[in-house]
């Protein structure tokens, strides 16, 4: 598997990349996250389980409403075969609602694209998009760690930064806080131990 450095309770394996069970997008995006002498010392996913329990009352609503639009629709094109434009006019509602209906399916395909990277000097997210990545990147130092929560199953989260962003709530602009680290990953206390001792590691000169 490769050398193993013992640091203190802790072990690190120096692993290549085709070792972390990375499909070969993945394998090329972190290929080319990695400096020459950065040596990968962990790579995390978060969990992507499909979350509807906030869209239910949305989803009743806009498919409510376009039902409704499709009946209207339906209704003057058999009583005026002459209006086509009718379709058009709804087109950019229909599109609307679409992307609204598919929040919950897109929120988990970007999260089955987000990586997490721990290397000997840095801990890096890839947070996935629809297309591509947003890179975040945090040396390894003392106190990098803002917060960790954690949850009743151990999973949780490890924050690295928090920064204020304008979000779309309940059909309104908001002033949110957004939290960006190691988000919603499994035992995410023994992650917490490794990227402790990846730090003191960095900390020691040892790499």
């Amino acid at each position: 598997m490769g050398r193993v450095a013992v640091l203190r309770e802790h072990v690190f394996c120096t692993m290549s990349i085709s070792d972390w069970n990375l499909n070969p997008r993945e394998v090329k995006v972190v290929r080319g996250v990695l400096g020459e002498d950065e040596r990968l010392l962990l790579v995390v996913r978060p969990q992507a389980e499909l979350d509807l329990g906030n869209y239910g009352l949305k989803f009743a609503a806009v498919g409510l409403a376009g039902l409704i639009l499709l009946a209207m629709i339906v209704t003057n094109l058999e009583s005026n075969p002459q209006a086509p434009w009718l379709v058009l006019l709804a087109l950019p509602f229909v599109l609307l609602v679409g992307w609204m209906l598919s929040e919950p399916w897109r929120a988990r395909r970007c999260k089955r694209r987000t990586l997490y990277l721990l290397t000997d000097c840095r801990a890096v997210v890839l947070q996935g998009r629809l297309l591509g990545y947003r890179r975040f990147s945090y040396p390894l130092h003392a106190g990098m760690i803002e917060a960790v929560a954690v949850k009743g199953d151990g999973s949780g989260n490890i924050v690295f930064e928090e920064r204020n962003t304008w979000t779309l709530r309940h059909e309104h602009i908001v002033d949110d806080l957004q939290q960006i680290g190691f988000m919603d990953i499994a035992a995410v206390k023994g992650v917490q131990r490794q990227v402790e001792a990846a730090v003191a590691q960095c900390g020691s000169g040892h790499r």
